[in-house]
C-alpha cells in the first residue's frame, strides 16, 4: 500500500506538471514564445502595465487614461518577481503562476488534514490538482491563482488560530498567530480588494466559534490590527496622490456601474468608461464617486431589474463552464461538465455530513458564499468562483470518501460512518 506522504507528493507533482503543460499550450495558442498577447485582455493588460512600472521604477499607474489607484498593488508585485529575473517575458510569468497554483493545492491538503484527517486532505488535493477550472486559470495572467494561494494561506492560519483558542492556549505565540493571520488577510486583500468583507466576517466569527469570549475578542482585535497594518502604507500613498484616504482602490465605482448600470447584462463591458471619458473633467476620486452614485440610482429606480440581474450573475458565477467568448468550445464545455457534475454532487454529500458544524460552514462555505454575494452585485463569472471552489474540494473529498466507505463496508455489515465529522 502506498504511503500517504508519497501519494501527496505524487499528486502535487501531477498538479505542477499539468499546469506547466497548460502554460506551454496557452503560449503556443496565443502565437508562440515571442507573443505578448493575452487570452483575456483588459484586466491582464492593466496588471502587466503596473508590474512593468514596478520593475522599471516608474509611477505605479495605468497611463492611458491616467489611473493611479485603479488596482491594489498585490498582484502586480507578485508577477513583478519573475519579471525582475526574466524580463517582460509572458511565458516566464505563466510558469511562475503555474508553480503558485501547484503550491495552492498543497494548502488544500493542510486545511483538509487539520479539519478532518490526512486521507481527506489527500483526496481534496487530488481534486484541486486536476480541476479543469483551476488548471486553466493557473496560466492566465489574471489575479485568481495568486489570490487563491494567499487566501488559502490566510484561512489555514485562521483555522489554526480558532483551534488553538478552542484548546485554551495562551501566551505570546497565540498573540503572534492572531497578528500574523491578520497580516496575511491584509495581503490577500491587497491582491483582491473584495476580500475585505470576508476578512471582516472571519473576525466576527471568532466571537462565535471561540468559547472564551475575552480570548476571542483579543484575537479578533489583533487580526484586525494586522489587516490594517498591511493596508496602511497603501492608504498613505493614496492620500499623497489623491488627497483622500483610499484603503482599497478607486475602481469600485466603474465596476459597480458595469454591474448595475442601464447597459448591464451580467457580463463585463467597460465600453461606457471609454466613451464617457469622465476623467477629462473629474479627478480619479470624483470619477469613482460619480459612478457609484449613478449605479445605485439606477438600481433603486428599478429593484425588480436589480433582482433579475442578480439571478443572471449568479447563473454565470455557478455555471459549469466559462462564459468568456474565447473559451466557447464544445470540448472545453464537455470536459468541465464531466468534472463539475460529480464534483458538486460530492460537495453536497460532504456538506450534508457536516451540516451542523459551524466551523465547516465558516472555513469551507463562507469564502465561496461571500464571493457569490459580491458578484451578484458586480459582474458574474466562473473565474470569480475559482478561489472559493478550492475550499469546496475538501467537502467533495468528504463526500467521495463517505460513498467509498459505505460501498466497502456494505457487504461486511460494518459501520460505514468512518469519515470524521468536524465540530
Amino acid at each position: 500500500m502506498l504511503r500517504p506522504r508519497f501519494c501527496l507528493w505524487f499528486i502535487l507533482a501531477i498538479a505542477l506538471a499539468v499546469r506547466l503543460l497548460g502554460a506551454v499550450a496557452l503560449q503556443n495558442h496565443l502565437g508562440g514564445w515571442s507573443s505578448d498577447r493575452f487570452l483575456i485582455s483588459g484586466d491582464a493588460e492593466g496588471y502587466w502595465e503596473l508590474s512593468t512600472a514596478i520593475v522599471n521604477g516608474s509611477e505605479f499607474a495605468i497611463t492611458n487614461p491616467p489611473l493611479r489607484v485603479m488596482r491594489t498593488p498585490g498582484f502586480p508585485i507578485i508577477i513583478s518577481l519573475p519579471m525582475f529575473v526574466f524580463g517582460e517575458n509572458h511565458f516566464a510569468v505563466r510558469l511562475f503562476l503555474a508553480f503558485l497554483g501547484a503550491v495552492a493545492c498543497g494548502f488544500v491538503f493542510l486545511i483538509g488534514r487539520r479539519l478532518f484527517d490526512e486521507r481527506t486532505g489527500i483526496v481534496a488535493t487530488g481534486f484541486a490538482a486536476v480541476s479543469p477550472l483551476f488548471v486553466g486559470f493557473s496560466v492566465v495572467l489574471l489575479s485568481e491563482t495568486a489570490f487563491t494561494l494567499f487566501l488559502l494561506l490566510s484561512m489555514y492560519l485562521f483555522l489554526r488560530l480558532i483551534q488553538s483558542c478552542r484548546e485554551g492556549r495562551r501566551g505570546w505565540r497565540q498573540l503572534m498567530l492572531a497578528l500574523i493571520t491578520g497580516l496575511s488577510m491584509g495581503w490577500t486583500t491587497l491582491i483582491r480588494p473584495g476580500w475585505i468583507g470576508g476578512a471582516i466576517l472571519c473576525g466576527l466569527t471568532m466571537l462565535i466559534l471561540v468559547p472564551n469570549k475575552k480570548q476571542a475578542v483579543l484575537a479578533a482585535v489583533l487580526l484586525s490590527l494586522g489587516t490594517v497594518m498591511v493596508l496602511t502604507p497603501w492608504a498613505c500613498r493614496n492620500f499623497r496622490v489623491t488627497g483622500h484616504w483610499v484603503w482599497l482602490s478607486l475602481w469600485s465605482g466603474p465596476s459597480l456601474y458595469d454591474g448595475l448600470g442601464p447597459q448591464a447584462n451580467g457580463s463585463s463591458d467597460m465600453q461606457f468608461f471609454k466613451e464617457e471619458n469622465t476623467l477629462a473633467i473629474m479627478s480619479e476620486y470624483e470619477m469613482d464617486q460619480h459612478y457609484k452614485q449613478r449605479a445605485w440610482e439606477v438600481a433603486f429606480q428599478n429593484p425588480r431589474r436589480l433582482f433579475d440581474l442578480a439571478l443572471i450573475k449568479l447563473g454565470r458565477f455557478w455555471k459549469m463552464w466559462p462564459s468568456a467568448p474565447q473559451l466557447q468550445r464544445p470540448l472545453i464545455h464537455l470536459g468541465m461538465a464531466a468534472y463539475s457534475i460529480p464534483f458538486f454532487a460530492a460537495v453536497l454529500i460532504g456538506l450534508w455530513r457536516n451540516r451542523n458544524s459551524l466551523l465547516i460552514w465558516t472555513m469551507l462555505v463562507m469564502p465561496v458564499a461571500w464571493f457569490s454575494f459580491v458578484h451578484s452585485i458586480f459582474v458574474g463569472s466562473i473565474r470569480y468562483r475559482m478561489p472559493g471552489e478550492f475550499f469546496l474540494t475538501i467537502l467533495a473529498a468528504v463526500g467521495i470518501l463517505c460513498c467509498w466507505d459505505w460501498i466497502r463496508c456494505r457487504g461486511k455489515g460494518d459501520d460505514a460512518e468512518k469519515i470524521p465529522v468536524s465540530t
